[in-house]
């Protein structure tokens, strides 16, 4: 035992110097206690101004990640469509649905109205058409389309609510119960301006997409009650989307309409497939 032990004291002996060892390799140590206790604030607020820092960055880094996750594109939407509804067995899903140009147009024209997952849409004049279905497959699950009818005179004219709408709101009322799981969360309305009555909550809307004959509006004098409606429609910081035609659709006199009825122009004017050009313009305030 007695010649083991002094080989067991030095290695003790060691141990017992290895915090001065220590203290020699680490200079900050070797100050007074003075200079010590005025250190420490200084190194707290460094750590915290570091950890705010890093907070900030994750934050952000996070709600950036968020923005781009919910954002729908044309492709996205048009697979939801054909996974909601196929509607013939060309088009039972995308992995077999043809790369057509009217596919192409779609997409393109999705991806330019900016859907978002868990949006509030106003639709104008599309009544069951490819973008309609498209946007309502892609809010089936987390946002709600309102489906606004454009009734006319007949010649059209004047835009009012009639038997007309109601005849044409019955229809597409039906074929949403036969593509329930397309149509979920879509309500038909009438678009009589100078309002939308059964939008709700009034002016919660995140998104309006107005594909109608607006030409139109012009000839009727029923433009300033319908961008007034559209206007009214929306939330603060929320867009408007015009799809007109490119020739004869008057964009100037678009553009005129939408700011006098308090909106603002949001980007340039893009054009659009079959013939078509694209407006967007944003409702001030948010």
């Amino acid at each position: 035992m007695s010649s083991i032990m002094p080989a067991f004291r030095p290695a003790c002996s060691n141990a017992k110097q290895f915090p001065a060892s220590a203290l020699r390799h680490r200079p900050e140590r070797q100050s007074n206690l003075q200079s010590d206790l005025q250190s420490v604030p200084t190194h707290a607020r460094r750590r915290r101004t570091g950890l705010r820092i890093l907070m900030s960055l994750l934050a952000t880094v996070f709600v950036a990640t968020g923005a781009v996750a919910e954002t729908v594109s044309g492709n996205d939407a048009i697979s939801a469509m054909h996974r909601a509804a196929p509607r013939s067995p060309q088009h039972a899903g995308p992995q077999d649905r043809p790369q057509d140009g009217a596919n192409a147009a779609l997409v393109k024209t999705i991806d330019f109205v900016g859907l978002a997952e868990g949006m509030t849409v106003v639709t104008v004049g599309r009544g069951d058409s490819d973008l309609t279905r498209a946007l309502a497959a892609s809010l089936s699950n987390t946002g709600t389309l309102f489906l606004a009818d454009v009734a006319t005179d007949g010649t059209g004219g004047a835009i009012r609510a009639s038997d007309e709408f109601s005849s044409r709101a019955l229809q597409l009322s039906r074929k949403m119960a036969d593509e329930r799981s397309l149509f979920g969360k879509v309500v038909v309305v009438p678009f009589a301006p100078p309002v939308f009555a059964d939008v709700r909550p009034p002016g919660g809307a995140d998104l309006a997409v107005v594909d109608a004959p607006v030409a139109n509006w012009r000839r009727s004098g029923t433009a300033h009650a319908a961008f007034k409606a559209l206007h009214a429609a929306l939330k603060p910081g929320a867009r408007l989307i015009l799809l007109s035609p490119s020739d004869g659709g008057h964009p100037g006199w678009l553009v005129q309409q939408a700011e006098a009825a308090g909106l603002r122009r949001a980007g340039e004017m893009e054009a659009l497939a079959d013939g078509r050009i694209g407006l967007g313009f944003v409702r001030p305030g948010a």
